[in-house]
């Protein structure tokens, strides 16, 4: 089960609540994808033979899960590669989480990433191109079907109606521990690792409202437009095509 989405959007608490399952192994954020596929791209090689070879670089985290039916990784950006996931993985679920972008932005913002891959969330400019890549990619997706889209303001306010859906989803039967992820003892080694600790609340909404955040992240509060970067998206997307011929 792949959980995707952008960070800060609630990937981190979706796979705490589905680690309640006794039949569900959580790998947490696993770069085994991300970083074959750009390897490939960057110097030039086929990527027939990595797509391929991707399940076996999954089998020693799935290994240390133990004997469980399903595992999930949670590494967000995965939705860059939905195309590549399907053809490795052709029996694989993939969970596509959405939040407010204006919380999103604002949360990433506040948040003190030390990877490299995320300086985009050190400003405004950054925050809203990577938003539009985002919501490009995920609706081209969605529109192909066979995705479950889960709003982190769901899951927060109706945790069992939107967890059903998870799992009539994937094929596995809801369980009364999904819904209390306070009590799960899976390690969490992202920036969410205090409030995926703590009960459901619904506190960390609408925080885009506040006069500061309209001070520091004005073009995104007011939703103001942006620079198109539709033709990222576009090759990205004829990349994962063409790889399916």
């Amino acid at each position: 089960i792949f959980i995707v989405g952008m960070i800060r959007s609630g990937t981190t608490l979706l796979e705490r609540m589905l680690s309640g399952h006794d039949e569900i192994g959580p790998l947490g954020e696993v770069s085994v994808v991300g970083r074959a596929i750009d390897t490939a791209i960057h110097e030039g090689q086929d990527l027939k033979p990595t797509i391929a070879g991707l399940a076996k670089r999954y089998e020693p985290y799935q290994n240390v899960a133990g004997d469980v039916r399903f595992t999930t990784d949670k590494m967000p950006n995965n939705y860059l590669y939905i195309g590549f996931l399907r053809q490795a993985f052709p029996d694989c679920k993939i969970i596509l989480v959405k939040r407010d972008f204006r919380d999103i932005a604002v949360s990433a913002f506040e948040t003190y990433f030390d990877s490299p891959a995320l300086n985009f969330s050190y400003t405004e400019a950054g925050i809203l191109n990577r938003l539009k890549l985002f919501e490009n990619m995920s609706s081209y997706w969605e529109a192909m079907g066979d995705i479950c889209t889960v709003w982190y303001e769901d899951l927060v306010s109706e945790p069992e109606r939107v967890l059903q859906s998870v799992a009539d989803y994937c094929g596995f039967e809801l369980q009364p521990e999904m819904t209390q992820p306070q009590r799960s003892t899976t390690a969490i080694r992202t920036a969410s690792h205090s409030q995926a600790r703590q009960p459901l609340y619904a506190s960390s909404q609408k925080r885009w409202q506040d006069d500061v955040c309209a001070q520091y992240l004005p073009s995104i509060v007011n939703d103001a437009d942006n620079t198109s970067i539709a033709w990222r998206v576009a090759w990205l997307n004829d990349m994962q095509r063409r790889s399916l011929a």
